[in-house]
């Protein structure tokens, strides 16, 4: 990400977020949390990338 993201990137990005990791987290039984953490920082990076993409200024 090479700039500040704007409002509706990031509530854009947030609402996707909540609902993939809340999916997942329903359909995975995560038997470390730190996998659940691992996965939840890859997908925020993914979708602040996606959700720069799609917004473009």
């Amino acid at each position: 990400m090479k700039k500040k993201l704007n409002f509706p990137q990031v509530l854009f990005a947030s609402f996707f977020i909540a609902t993939i990791l809340t999916f997942a987290n329903q359909m995975i039984a995560w038997e470390n949390k730190i996998y659940s953490g691992i996965f939840a920082f890859i997908i925020t990076l993914a979708v602040f990338g996606i959700s720069e993409k799609i917004f473009k200024d």
